[in-house]
């Protein structure tokens, strides 16, 4: 054991070594680490008596993915949206979240919050690492490799300056979430893992060499994993190789070869991903998954106009490095390893998503998603690139060093931006809570939990409960359950107030498909008591909360 540890050690003291096993290492740790403070933060900061939720991303879309967790906890790998009550078979999409949740929560016993944040931790470290080579087989550089991972994680953009005294600042373009490192590191699972299987991608198309049929086959395969992830990566994917096909076209000198080869590849393979392609248009066009939007007829604008000087101003410091280190890779005044193909295929990535980000919503593609994209990857390593030919070329107060002079910038640009990320980090360390007010919906209380929790053993899976909107978020993830969300809160409130009739509020019941109503402390907030009806019968209770279970044969005094 001694000896081997000895021939350790001795393998880690050369620089090379040291960069892979210690350095790189610690680098991917650290990211993650930052990342996932403000997480830490709020699981800290639970007030005695509550659980936190794990809230990290918008509630709805949060609940949402939690509840797909919560599918694969009850044994379904096939997804159901439970913000529904209308009846529905799963479909195989969200398989990240349902996989996950089947792994570590069926069969090691994990809660839905642990299952989803586990997970989230594991494809972070993994997404990073992939960053780390695809960085390192695109450049043939330690330093280049390094340069390119901080630009990515490590730098953002430029405030808004409001007023200097007091200073008073903003984000440029602030309804746009993914920009800085909490959200590229380490955030939801569906797009950590699309972006792992989109550089595999790239790596197997590009970066090695087999025989056309296998790349053909594992090109089609590693498609329609994509779609399994995330659509959007594969729209991202598309919309790449249509641009690289474009771009060969037009400027390739051996047109005969490329079409031969390369683009018989890639038709073939998008080919081998039409089913399940298919397959998606055919469920996910319509109700209920239509009701989030995940199809082109659903489509509607939230967000505000975006305009090219605040999307400039937002990311200049990998935009304008970015383009400088374009233009130098093209005109050959900075040189590379990179092979044609993969500058074109870079170019056209970048490129995919300027076009979704400038004409997302004519097309009807949320463009904002293009944000959540992978563009700073091919941004990155052409900044990285810029960087170490700026560093070789300037004169800095005597220094002969390129490496340090590179540095220099690189720290230098970090503190330029770091007004933006410390915007960015207090709004993920104070969107759910100021920690003076620890919300019932971000930090539910124990009893809730209990309750939850008898649902999720001694309910049907996406059986519908009728209940006010906190326990309706919390309860598709914590006991898998289907809440209506097209019912208004007035319409609750009516209910809950006993401002229904009799049997008007069985038919409101039945015709929203309810087997279930919880009575928490939001629902007796309204001063009614369900109680009263005559078609419910108590099957759960504790200090806080009542459930009722619905008799579906109750007879009204009227016709329903």
């Amino acid at each position: 054991m001694s000896e081997y540890l000895f021939m350790l050690f001795k393998k880690i003291k050369s620089k090379h070594s040291f960069y892979w096993y210690i350095f790189i290492p610690f680098l991917i740790t650290i990211t993650l680490f930052i990342a996932l403070s403000p997480w830490l933060a709020h699981l800290l900061a639970t007030p005695p008596g509550r659980m936190f939720t794990g809230i990290h991303w918008w509630s709805s879309d949060y609940a949402i993915y939690l509840s797909y967790v919560e599918l694969g906890r009850r044994g379904e790998i096939g997804a159901r949206l439970l913000l529904t009550t209308m009846p529905q078979s799963p479909v195989f999409t969200q398989l990240v979240y349902t996989l996950s949740g089947y792994l570590f929560g069926k069969i090691l016993q994990f809660n839905s919050v642990f299952s989803y944040h586990i997970s989230r931790i594991l494809y972070g470290f993994f997404f990073l690492f992939s960053t780390i080579f695809l960085f390192y087989r695109l450049s043939k550089s330690k330093l280049v490799t390094l340069f390119a991972f901080l630009f990515s994680f490590y730098i953002t953009g430029f405030v808004r300056v409001k007023q200097i005294f007091p200073l008073k600042i903003s984000r440029y373009l602030a309804f746009i979430s993914g920009s800085d490192i909490i959200s590229r590191a380490v955030g939801p699972p569906h797009y950590l893992v699309g972006y792992i299987i989109f550089i595999a991608t790239f790596c197997w198309f590009f970066c090695t060499k087999h025989s056309l049929f296998l790349k053909t086959i594992v090109f089609g395969i590693l498609l329609n994993l994509i779609l399994l992830a995330n659509p959007f990566t594969y729209i991202i994917m598309a919309f790449s190789f249509l641009n690289y096909i474009v771009i060969r076209l037009l400027f390739s000198k051996d047109k005969r070869a490329f079409i031969t080869g390369e683009l018989i590849s890639i038709i073939a393979g998008f080919a081998i991903a039409l089913p399940l392609l298919s397959y998606y248009k055919h469920f996910l066009s319509r109700e209920p998954w239509g009701l989030i939007a995940s199809a082109p007829q659903f489509y509607q604008i939230f967000h505000p106009p975006i305009y090219a000087k605040d999307v400039l101003m937002a990311f200049i410091p990998l935009i304008l490095c970015g383009l400088s280190g374009i233009f130098g890779v093209i005109t050959k005044k900075i040189k590379t390893f990179l092979t044609v193909s993969q500058t074109a295929f870079l170019l056209s990535w970048i490129l995919s998503h300027v076009f979704l980000l400038a004409f997302g919503d004519q097309i009807r593609i949320d463009p904002l998603r293009s944000n959540q994209g992978l563009y700073y990857i091919p941004l990155s390593l052409f900044s990285a690139y810029f960087i170490l030919a700026l560093s070789k070329r300037l004169q800095i107060f005597g220094l002969a060093n390129y490496k340090i002079k590179g540095l220099a910038i690189i720290i230098l640009l970090f503190v330029l931006t770091l007004p933006d990320y410390l915007l960015s980090y207090r709004n993920n360390l104070f969107n759910f809570t100021d920690y003076k007010n620890f919300t019932r919906l971000v930090y539910p209380t124990k009893k809730s939990i209990e309750a939850f929790r008898w649902l999720e053993a001694n309910t049907p899976v996406a059986s519908g409960v009728m209940s006010m909107y906190e326990a309706s978020e919390l309860m598709q993830g914590f006991s898998g359950n289907s809440t209506n969300a097209k019912i208004t809160e007035m319409t609750r409130i009516r209910f809950f107030s006993n401002s229904m009739l009799e049997d008007e509020a069985y038919k409101f019941l039945k015709d929203n498909n309810f087997r279930y109503v919880y009575f928490g402390y939001q629902e007796k907030y309204y001063g009614g008591e369900v109680v009263k009806l005559p078609f419910l019968r108590k099957v759960f209770e504790n200090e806080e909360v009542i459930i009722y279970l619905i008799n579906n044969q109750f007879k009204t005094s009227s016709k329903i």
